[in-house]
Formats: C-alpha cells, structure tokens, sequence
C-alpha cells in the first residue's frame, strides 16, 4: 500500500484546528502528512526495511549518531545537510499569527496535552484522558446519570492578568462542568476559584473521586482500563 493511495476522508478534519485527525491512533496531521502517517504507522510503511539490520527504518536508527549510522561518510553528509540550508530562510520568516490562529493553535495544545501522563482511550464512543475520568464515564453510564464531554472553552485571567483558556472535563445535563483533578497546583485553584463565581462547578479531586474507582473496581476489576476500545 503506498501513501498517494490512502483516500484522505474530510470526515477526519478538525474544524478547530485546521488538521485531519488520524481514524486510528487521534493524532493530527496537515492533508499532505495524514496519508504517509497511516502509511507508515498503520499501514506496509511499518515493515519497510532498507538496511541490513532486518530492523524498521525507526527502530534501527533510533537514539544513534550520525557516525554509528553513516560511519566514515557521516562528516560529509553532515556538511552537505549544513550546507543546504545556508542562505535560506524559512517560508514564515517575519510573519506573524493572527489572533484567529493563536487562539486555534492554544485550543490544539491544551487538547493535546490536557490529561497526558493519564491512561488515555475511548470507552463506548467517550474520550477519556486518564483512569480516573474513565471510572467516572463507567459510574455515570451504568447509573443513567446524564452528561457529555465538554467541548466549550472558557477564558480566564491568572493572577498576573495573563489571560488563559480553560476547558472543563465534562459537563451533566443540569449544566454542571465537572473537573477531574488529581493534583490541586495553585495556578489550577485560582483558574476554578475564577470559573466557578460564573459557572456551576464540580471537583472531584482524589477523595471525591473514590466512589467512582470503587464502583468500576468491584464491577469490572481493578485492571478495568482494558475496556478501552481498542485503537
């Protein structure tokens, strides 16, 4: 399977970000990169071999030097690599966003990195970016108890004025936000002091989250991560 031959879907394009989104594995990619990603990650690109250590091109190389690939060639290839660049600059070289693509590239980032040292997964179409969240998504569906994962966006000032945007975890069809929070940093206290004077807020930091981690323990055992649908 070749990349030019992978069909991209618009389907997969995310409006606020402006990149197309991978079936697979979520991650996102310009309209020219998704294509050779699948191919490489997902499709025969994961079994491409060309050198003689029977390893993938990522696996052999990775972690190595230029002399431990090239050898006696690495010093005329790192100056050839050098030289091609001299005198170039950059196609965005003195340009600058506009406030339409900073706050698009701030949405990005904070999805991308909210909940990242979690165990991420989808459970019955849901995202969840830790264990925790997950327990909670289990609870609420077995028990009929009505949410979504919030998709809103909200901005707020720290306490040197710089303004943020903040994104709750999830939100109940009364129009309570819900936040997971297992470390309470005082930059995270200040940005849910400000949020909840305008907003319904539910905490549920390592204490109130037990009732939820109890329940999917006893239901679906301890190891109940592995009902993550599988990627």
């Amino acid at each position: 399977m070749n990349s030019v031959e992978i069909k991209v879907c618009n389907e997969w394009l995310n409006l606020e970000t402006g990149k197309y989104e991978c079936p697979l594995c979520r991650k996102q990619y310009s309209k020219m990169g998704i294509s050779s990603h699948i191919w490489r990650a997902h499709g025969d690109g994961n079994k491409f071999v060309s050198n003689k250590s029977g390893k993938t091109n990522s696996t052999w190389m990775k972690g190595k030097t230029y002399s431990e690939i090239y050898g006696d060639r690495s010093n005329d290839i790192k100056k050839k690599l050098s030289d091609s660049h001299v005198g170039e600059k950059s196609w965005w070289y003195g340009k600058q966003h506009t406030d339409e693509t900073k706050l698009l590239i701030a949405i990005s980032t904070i999805k991308r990195t909210k909940g990242s040292f979690g165990r991420q997964g989808f459970y019955k179409g849901i995202k969840c970016d830790s264990s925790w969240e997950l327990a909670f998504v289990m609870y609420n569906l077995d028990h009929n108890i009505e949410f979504k994962r919030n998709e809103e966006y909200f901005e707020y000032f720290d306490v040197n004025g710089k303004k943020h945007l903040y994104f709750p975890d999830f939100v109940l069809s009364d129009g309570t936000y819900v936040e997971i929070k297992g470390y309470m940093h005082d930059g995270a206290k200040h940005k849910l002091n400000e949020f909840s004077k305008a907003h319904k807020l539910m905490i549920l930091g390592a204490n109130e989250i037990q009732i939820y981690l109890m329940y999917v323990k006893n239901m679906y055992g301890k190891d109940f991560v592995k009902y993550y649908e599988p990627l």
